[in-house]
This record gives C-alpha cells, structure tokens and sequence, in this order.
C-alpha cells in the first residue's frame, strides 16, 4: 500500500540517521553492532524516505543515497559524520553542519528538518507503539511517510478508504510472515 512519489529526491535535501532496537549485553552504552541502520530524507517544504540500510558502510550509506537523491539535486545537507565524506559531486554539493561545536545551522544549511522526522520516529517507538521490532521497521516507515507527505491533503481519509475498498484482504499468517 507504499503510495508513490518522485524518486529520487532533488532541491535542498537533509538526510540524517539512527540506529534502532539493539540490546547485546556487557558491551557497553555506544555499542551499535546489533542495530539496525536508519536513514532518512528529508525535501524541504516535501516529502520524506525512512529506509533501513544494511550496514553504516560507506559503500551503504552511498548506495542509499544514489537511490534517494537525484544527481541534479541542489544540495544535500548533513552532519560531519564520516560516511558523508564524498557524496557530492560536480552537480550537488555537500555542505554539512558541525554538531560537536555546537553548531546546528548555518545559514541555509540545517539538518533540523529530518533530525525532527527521527526523533518523532523514536517517540513512536518509545511511546505509541512501545518496541517496534526490526523485521516490521518498513511497515511503520510507511505509515509515518503516508502521514507526513500526505499532511497538506485534505482529502486523505477519503484516499486511505479507497484503497483500502479497493485492496485484497490479506490473511493474518501472510501479515505476520
């Protein structure tokens, strides 16, 4: 039921990540090994993507970004983390925000759009939901995408109704497959 929309992303795009889920025990509070990889994209003014990457890998983190962000986008906007190093290029450039002074915008160039679209992530999985299992992260990721690049629709319960009148049932040991 994922709704489409113009893929790969172009103009002023935040991407931003977290980790999720998670609980080895002895290794201590940064121990991230058994979390999964999130990142998210965020178009000013738009939509956004929340997708589960296989591994925080450079050769990830671009492969995620070759999908998500067009070549002909006008910017892409991101923390200092080190697996952003080198995602521009001649038509898009890079321009980062640096957290550990402190320094959350400058200028134009923020991150807080998708750092917002995390954190209410996060909210959902500590407080709505209580503990959102990693093997069901993309049907969440769909809903909150449904509802935020669908907020300016006023005629979204009409919609979701269509299609769901228009969808095949589906069984409860196919939903929990």
């Amino acid at each position: 039921m994922k709704d489409t929309y113009p893929m790969p992303f172009k103009g002023r795009v935040e991407i931003d990540v977290t980790w999720h889920d998670g609980k080895t025990r002895g290794k201590g509070h940064g121990y991230i090994g058994d979390k999964a990889v999130i990142f998210g994209v965020f178009v000013r003014g738009s939509k956004i993507i929340l997708k589960m990457v296989k591994s925080r890998w450079a050769e990830d983190v671009k492969a995620f970004f070759k999908e998500s962000v067009r070549d002909d986008a006008g910017a892409i906007h991101t923390d200092e983390w080190v697996r952003y190093i080198g995602i521009g290029d001649h038509n898009t450039h890079n321009e980062t925000v640096n957290h550990a002074t402190e320094k959350y915008a400058r200028g134009d160039v923020k991150t807080n759009g998708i750092e917002n679209v995390l954190r209410l992530f996060k909210s959902l999985d500590t407080g709505t939901f209580h503990h959102i299992s990693i093997r069901n992260l993309d049907a969440y990721f769909d809903g909150l995408e449904r509802r935020f690049n669908n907020s300016e629709n006023p005629h979204i319960f009409r919609d979701i109704i269509t299609k769901l009148i228009g969808s095949k049932p589906i069984e409860f040991r196919q939903l929990t497959a």
